[in-house]
């Protein structure tokens, strides 16, 4: 009530007429002209709706009516409308959306299409691709289109024709997602303000841009640190260590699209292999024949084994190296190194789980089984399963894993304490 004199649209108490008899004198000095009484009223709604709701239920009813006269509902922009309906459902939640234009408006017609385009400018707000079900008059209101797109870039594709050249109405779209972008006029794929932000939001989204756009450092590096992968729709700059650079740190497998001379670049490749091991594989072939090279990605993640050079994958001290953060990398080792009893013996006393890499003939070799269990109780799941039910295997087995996992929770007990 104290923010009521902020209104204008409420007269002073001692002149506020307080029934529909109050005298016309009143209501003549008030004056509320149709677009002064909804843009006023508007702010307030906004920005504080139960102030609003409780300052219009105070104008009374002669007030209201005559402040309604100068209204055409069907030029109403439909964010005003509803407004005025909001405030009719505040007197009655039931009645139907009908009834409230009626209370609203009285007995004036107002056609089935505004009632049609307000229906619709509620239901894009919950799912703007539901546009595509409206009528070819909802489809080309500007309003609805907003909306609708704010909610779901891609309801670009149901509005009509005209607003996929709107520069407004397109960044609202590629904003909320990117790829609405390729719903966009020519035009538009050119613009760098536009296209940019497609790439921000959606790093592919650099597909559908103009080759000018595509060639443009500035839009290719803020599409591949959105998403790395996105290098592979700009040939053009794919040869640019710093594109590069910023591409692989996004997404390490984004090294497939580099230009290969920087395949063999030993920085973008240790970057690129940081970000996803998986990325070695799109390493030239002399950076996966370097030895010291392969020993620093192996020392990283184990796993990057498994795309050094065979040469390398025969090497008993590069091999010994992937192991010692992995008991998946002896997978990738060479096949005659699974074989060799003393090699094995030696992966066994530092990894233990290591045993399911190895030849058959040494998983029911007793010796190493009771190796690889010393080092970890659950190697005997890897055994022969002659050895899996050997009793003696089993308590063993058994004695270790208790004892592993005191070990276990005194180390974590120091840790806390330190």
């Amino acid at each position: 009530d104290n923010q009521s004199e902020n209104c204008p649209l409420i007269p002073d108490s001692p002149d506020k007429p307080t029934s529909p008899s109050s005298s016309s004198t009143n209501l003549k000095r008030v004056e509320i002209p149709l677009d002064l009484w909804i843009y006023h009223i508007l702010p307030y709604y906004e920005s504080n709706a139960q102030f609003c709701q409780n300052a219009m239920l105070r104008l009374c009813t002669v007030i209201r009516s005559e402040a309604l006269k100068y209204i055409d509902a069907d030029k109403l922009p439909l964010v005003d409308l509803g407004v005025i309906l909001q405030v009719y459902s505040i007197l009655s939640d039931k009645v139907t959306r009908q009834k409230r234009v009626e209370l609203a408006f009285g007995q004036r017609v107002i056609s089935k299409e505004t009632l049609e385009r307000f229906k619709y400018y509620n239901i894009v707000q919950e799912n703007g691709l539901l546009l595509q079900d409206g009528e070819t008059f909802v489809k080309a209101d500007r309003e609805i289109v907003t909306r609708a797109v704010h909610q779901a870039g891609l309801a670009l594709q149901y509005a009509n024709a005209q607003f996929r050249a709107d520069k407004h109405i397109v960044m609202i779209a590629v904003c909320q997602n990117g790829n609405a972008l390729s719903l966009a006029d020519y035009a538009l794929k050119e613009d760098s303000d536009i296209v940019r932000h497609a790439v921000k939001n959606c790093g592919s989204a650099l597909k559908y841009a103009s080759k000018k756009m595509r060639s443009n450092e500035g839009i290719v590096l803020d599409a591949v640190r959105q998403d790395g992968l996105a290098l592979f729709y700009s040939k053009y700059l794919d040869g640019r260590k710093s594109v590069a650079l910023e591409a692989v740190h996004q997404n390490g497998m984004a090294l497939k699209y580099v230009n290969k001379s920087l395949q063999d670049d030993e920085q973008i490749v240790t970057i690129a292999v940081h970000s996803n091991p998986e990325a070695l594989q799109f390493a030239s072939g002399s950076l996966r024949r370097n030895r010291q090279f392969i020993i620093q990605m192996v020392l990283h993640n184990g796993i990057c084994l498994q795309y050094a050079d065979d040469s390398l994958q025969r090497d008993r001290g590069v091999v010994l190296k992937a192991i010692q953060n992995s008991d998946e990398a002896l997978r990738f080792a060479h096949k005659s190194l699974l074989k060799d009893r003393d090699f094995c013996k030696v992966v066994l006393k530092k990894r233990g789980k290591s045993l399911r890499w190895m030849h058959p003939s040494l998983q029911q070799d007793r010796e190493l089984v009771l190796i690889a269990i010393q080092n970890n109780a659950n190697a005997i799941s890897f055994a022969s399963a002659i050895l899996q039910n050997d009793e003696r295997m089993l308590r063993i087995s058994y004695r270790h894993q208790i004892l592993q996992q005191q070990q276990l929770e005194e180390l974590q007990q120091s840790r806390k304490i330190s």
